[in-house]
């Protein structure tokens, strides 16, 4: 699906789309994990669901979190037991994008 997908979730379904961000931002107000981990934790499970985009766009969250690119690699990395290989393949090159020039 081309563009953004919380906005065409929006479009589609203003009061789904409204529901659901409760929801995320219910679980991300939990105090018991960083924000850092919180991210690494959703792009692992986004790799091994390979959704490339959400992986994509959580890098920059979790670098603004204070992660690194070790770290985000390393998240990836760790679906490879429970998921496979084919996720962690099909996401690791976002982590080249978002760190180009590092």
């Amino acid at each position: 699906m081309a563009g953004n997908p919380w906005q065409a979730l929006l479009a589609e379904s203003p009061e789904v789309g409204r529901a659901l961000q409760g929801l995320v931002e219910a679980l991300a107000a939990q105090p018991a994990l960083s924000d850092k981990v919180k991210q690494l934790i959703y792009i692992a499970l986004q790799a091994a669901h390979r959704n490339s985009a959400a992986v994509a766009a959580h890098i920059p969250m979790a670098v603004k979190a204070g992660a690194t690119r070790s770290e985000v690699v390393e998240a990836i990395l760790l679906t490879i037991p429970a998921a496979g290989v084919g996720g962690a393949m099909h996401c690791l090159p976002e982590v080249a994008k978002a760190f180009r020039g590092e």
